[in-house]
């Protein structure tokens, strides 16, 4: 691993279309849980930190990260960009990985994968989601620390500060790259933005329980399809 290189996961419980979806349980356990315990499974992160609002009603979120040893970070609902940089400030890192809270399937492997792009060629955004081709649920976008900076000081308009990597990804004098999976898969949701969501991926866990160590292989061939291989990738400039 090259350098200090840390995961931010934004968790809030105010969801206008699944309220409080991040603390909703599994066997026992919240999404959020989940989503951290397979989160640090993944071998090129020196460190996972939670950004949530400084809302009361966030507050169950910063209970149960530091029930799990989590440092939080808290700042304005919508400015998640400025709550990233907050963390930025805080853990002067060299890079942050950005995770969001309604994703318990992401595979630390392609956290691993997406990290190990980044450190090789050092640009200041490397993600898997420009364009997707992975199933909705297992992105991931790192952002140096240096460009998540000038970001926070640059964005002014609301949706910039609410959607956290807009800015890096609409200008051009940001150095850029995806990785890029072979065959599509984009089609496939495995984020939780509804009920009808929750439910499938509660079928996904109670499947491999007590086990959090699957991959997403391991759930394409849960859903019968065809298993592709990780190695199956390519990298996308600009």
């Amino acid at each position: 691993m090259a350098g200090n290189i840390i995961a931010v996961v934004q968790a809030r419980m105010g969801s206008t279309r699944f309220p409080g979806k991040v603390l909703k349980e599994i066997m026992g356990k919240s999404l959020l849980q989940i989503l951290i315990e397979r989160l640090c499974q993944a071998k090129r992160l020196s460190q996972v930190v939670v950004a949530t609002s400084d809302k009361e009603r966030d507050e169950p979120i910063v209970t149960l990260a530091q029930e799990l040893g989590i440092d939080v970070v808290r700042g304005g609902e919508s400015d998640v960009l400025g709550r990233y940089q907050l963390a930025n400030e805080i853990y002067d890192p060299d890079a942050i990985v950005r995770i969001t809270g309604d994703c318990p399937l992401i595979d630390p492997e392609i956290v691993d994968m997406v990290v190990a792009v980044y450190e090789k060629n050092l640009a200041d955004y490397v993600s898997n989601v420009s364009p997707p081709t992975w199933p909705d649920g297992l992105d991931v976008e790192v952002i140096k620390a240096r460009a998540l900076s000038r970001a926070s000081a640059e964005a002014t308009c609301d949706y910039d500060r609410e959607h956290l990597t807009n800015y890096i990804q609409m200008d051009n004098s940001f150095s850029k790259m995806n990785v890029t999976n072979k065959q599509d898969w984009s089609d496939e949701r495995w984020t939780v933005d509804y009920p009808a969501d929750f439910e499938k991926v509660k079928e996904v866990i109670e499947y491999f329980s007590p086990s959090l160590a699957f991959g997403w292989s391991d759930v394409l061939r849960l859903q019968e399809k065809v298993r592709p291989i990780l190695q199956d990738c390519e990298i996308e400039r600009d």
